[in-house]
């Protein structure tokens, strides 16, 4: 159980690996707080010798002090590519004269940035490999994973699906393109109005596949299925994917003042969890017998400041909380 992630300080004297158990879905909030308190609060932070494997890693920043850049994923950045440029853009204004960039390719970044071998030595994740009939049957119900579009030189065909993902249509192979042009055709969604939480391209004219997410291993395991094709995987978001995949998205992009808005909410900054009180609940209610890892009780957090403290007041004030 936790949010685990590393933050990694490049100093001239080398890099020190720093761990965080509950604050991997913070890192957007916690860098938006500026690059004093956010270098305090990971010196504060653990420091391991190596860094998280996959699964269990859910976000990384890479602080290069030297040349003031300043490089970061997580799981938690928003679907909508409009509302990560903007966050971008403020977050270089919060660590002014540093270049920030967002590493759209996650852990493959992070071991091209320090020259380290880390993917391979990663366990393969196993995809839950559909069956024909999970294609065609795929609804969409409660909720929507995957905006599909088919594209063919001009002309595209745009579909949804239920319960299949991404990674799902990459596995089964090209022959899921004939499956899915027999579904419901859509036209597609302004980035204000998306609902899927992915995004695929398959250009049956370039022979190209762009994905919105960046999964370990997924296009070395699969792409001898796909022959001739090639593959732009990324937290490229939405409409990002299709600008890659050479669409018109002028008509899609949200208005600066949505992304702005959206912005705002998602660097709100963040209390975090608190494993002291989950786990004497647990105890209480559970079992007296509970073993907890020592890392669960991480709670090194960023000191806020007196601006950052109001700035939240006045927020759950205007929230009406």
């Amino acid at each position: 159980m936790g949010q685990r992630g590393n933050y990694l300080l490049k100093t001239s004297d080398g890099i020190t690996i720093h761990y965080t158990h509950w604050r991997a879905i913070s890192i957007m909030p916690d860098l938006y707080l500026g690059e004093n308190q956010f270098i305090e609060f990971v010196r504060e932070c653990k420091v391991n010798e190596e860094l998280l494997e996959q699964p269990w890693i859910e976000g990384c920043v890479l602080v290069d002090m030297p040349e003031r850049k300043l490089y970061f994923w997580c799981v938690a950045c928003t679907f909508e590519s409009s509302v990560m440029d903007y966050f971008i853009s403020a977050l270089e204004r919060k660590w002014p004269g540093w270049k920030v960039s967002q590493l759209k390719k996650r852990m493959y970044d992070i071991e091209e940035l320090l020259s380290i071998d880390y993917t391979s030595q990663q366990d393969r994740h196993v995809i839950d490999m559909p069956a024909r009939a999970q294609i065609v049957d795929d609804s969409i119900a409660d909720w929507e994973t995957a905006l599909v579009v088919i594209k063919h030189n001009n002309d595209a065909f745009i579909t949804k699906t239920g319960d299949l993902s991404a990674e799902q249509i990459v596995a089964y192979g090209p022959d899921a393109i004939s499956l899915l042009i027999e579904k419901q055709q859509y036209v597609l969604p302004a980035e204000l109005d998306i609902k899927a939480t992915e995004c695929i391209v398959i250009d049956t004219g370039q022979k190209q596949i762009v994905m919105s997410s960046s999964s370990l291993h997924l296009w070395e395991d699969n792409s001898y299925k796909w022959d001739g094709y090639s593959c732009v995987v990324g937290d490229h978001g939405y409409p990002g994917v299709l600008k890659i995949a050479g669409f018109d998205v002028s008509e899609l992009v949200m208005p600066m003042e949505a992304a702005a808005r959206k912005c705002n909410e998602l660097t709100q900054p963040q209390d975090g969890f608190d494993p002291y009180g989950f786990a004497e609940n647990m105890r209480t209610h559970a079992s007296d017998d509970i073993q907890f890892n020592p890392d669960f009780f991480d709670t090194v957090k960023p000191k806020r400041s007196w601006f950052d403290k109001f700035r939240a007041m006045m927020n759950k004030f205007l929230r009406g909380e």
